[in-house]
């Protein structure tokens, strides 16, 4: 038998150091986290910590506090007519989320499972998702950043640093998203450059236990009376939590870096130009299977049951081994004893975008999103979980792939006042995927290479519309073509 194990052998300790500064002015606080269970789920909205933080705002008299844009046009969580939960920024910071895992366990009929690794990953919404470590699988649940739809599943586990708000979209969201979001959709939204408000930002430092240091800082300024910039930059460090009896390492360690630069330009008070340029470097080992010890070193448990530990057997120090005759305790969760060094999980993302809105006249609203994503990935794993070579027996497994992507959305969306609200687009989408699946065996006299090689092309031409017409019973109509 073979299981991935969490890090349970000991508890990770972190503290948290918090600085805003807003004109000059600085302000700072602190606080001490260790890990917990995530909070408990509601079917109707946030986390409670994020409800918390709404109620707060709705008791000053402001029931729109919560500005979304789940239906592309901004307006208060309340008129939305979709189930949405959104939790700001300032909520992620507090509870000391760093990544879209720890962020979608506290979200309600939301579930994440990584493919043994911290990048690729299944997303589930009301339990439908896409499950399996394809490098070309494209998930039910469409993953976006600043309205930049993200298809590769390497990059669907994002870093979480200097954002606005994230938006979950429980239910299928196919006339506005188009396909591939039959469980919902996830925005994530960054925290925008803002013209004449002057010096500003924030910076958050974390250390921790295992050698943790993680900055996480973010800086806006003008430039002049019509354009601003925000820069953010986020780095996360740590040491290793398990230990590799055969080769001596420590694995599981992490070493993250990203960036995101921002400008603003607002040429007129109807037109907006925002240009985005992003990267995030990722370069670290990923969890071990660990190979249980099902029998004793006397014999083979296979053909003599009497071999197998007894449950008073299994614990620290027990003579329990696994199938290849490596001992293997179940109940240590700390230490491994696998034959491939360095089990690899590298990940080099980058991209731009370029966000036009000019509002005409009679209040309709043009929107342009040009996009260019990329990224690079690899990722070495031992499946056997044993200490023999490959020359005796042993399963390993490798995969590469490139993926680069260009989209060009045009969006034509009606003034939010009148009864008769709709919103009408056109999209166009381009990928090209090349990557590679390998795996070495060895469990017979002679060693097999099984590999699979790829070169994928994705071409999405499609049309959407959505109207709503308000009245004393609330109706709507979509229409949508491919």
């Amino acid at each position: 038998m073979q299981t991935d194990w969490l890090p349970q052998g000991s508890k990770l300790m972190t503290r948290t150091i918090v600085a805003n500064a807003v004109a000059l002015s600085l302000a700072a606080g602190a606080y001490a986290q260790s890990t917990t269970q995530p909070q408990a789920k509601t079917e109707t909205g946030s986390s409670p910590s994020a409800a918390a933080s709404q109620s707060s705002d709705a008791k000053k008299g402001d029931t729109d506090t919560v500005m979304i844009t789940a239906t592309k046009r901004l307006g208060g969580i309340q008129d939305v007519a979709v189930p949405v939960s959104a939790i700001s920024g300032a909520a992620l910071t507090e509870l000391g989320i760093a990544n879209s895992q720890e962020l979608l366990s506290r979200i309600p009929s939301t579930d994440l499972t990584l493919n043994n690794g911290s990048t690729n990953a299944n997303i589930y919404i009301r339990g439908i998702g896409t499950k399996g470590p394809g490098i070309n699988q494209v998930s039910a649940v469409g993953v976006y950043s600043d309205e930049v739809s993200l298809n590769s599943p390497i990059v669907n586990v994002l870093q979480l640093f200097d954002l606005e708000r994230v938006e979950v979209l429980r239910g299928p969201q196919n006339t506005l998203y188009g396909r591939n979001t039959t469980g919902g959709a996830i925005n994530y939204i960054s925290a925008k450059p803002v013209v004449g408000e002057g010096l500003n930002g924030r910076a958050a430092l974390t250390f921790g236990s295992y050698g943790q240091f993680d900055v996480d800082t973010a800086v806006g300024f003008d430039l002049g009376k019509s354009a601003a910039a925000r820069v953010a930059i986020l780095s996360q460090k740590r040491d290793g939590l398990y230990d590799n009896r055969t080769t001596g390492e420590k694995v599981y360690n992490r070493n993250n870096q990203a960036g995101r630069f921002q400008l603003l330009f607002e040429p007129t008070s109807a037109t907006s130009v925002l240009v985005k340029v992003h990267s995030e470097e990722v370069d670290q080992t990923n969890k071990l299977w660990k190979m249980l010890g099902l029998q004793t070193a006397a014999g083979n448990a296979a053909t003599n049951a009497a071999l197998l530990c007894s449950p008073d057997r299994v614990g620290l120090g027990s003579t329990c081994v696994s199938r290849t005759g490596a001992p293997s305790d179940p109940k240590d969760l700390t230490t491994f004893s696998a034959s491939l060094s360095k089990p690899i999980e590298a990940v080099s993302a980058r991209g731009s975008s370029i966000i036009v809105n000019h509002q005409f006249p009679n209040d309709v609203r043009l929107t342009s999103i040009t996009a260019y994503e990329a990224n690079q990935y690899r990722k070495a794993e031992d499946i056997d979980a044993g200490p023999q070579s490959l020359t005796t027996f042993g399963f390993d497994f490798f995969q590469t792939s490139q993926a680069k992507q260009y989209s060009q959305e045009l969006r034509l969306t009606s003034p939010s006042q009148q009864a008769t609200r709709w919103i009408g687009g056109v999209f166009f989408f381009k990928e090209n995927l090349v990557g590679s699946t390998t795996s070495v065996q060895y469990f017979r006299p002679d060693r097999r290479i099984f590999s699979t090689q790829l070169d994928q092309d994705n071409t999405v031409k499609s049309v959407y519309g959505h109207q709503a017409i308000h009245c004393d019973l609330w109706t709507a109509s979509d229409f949508r073509g491919n």
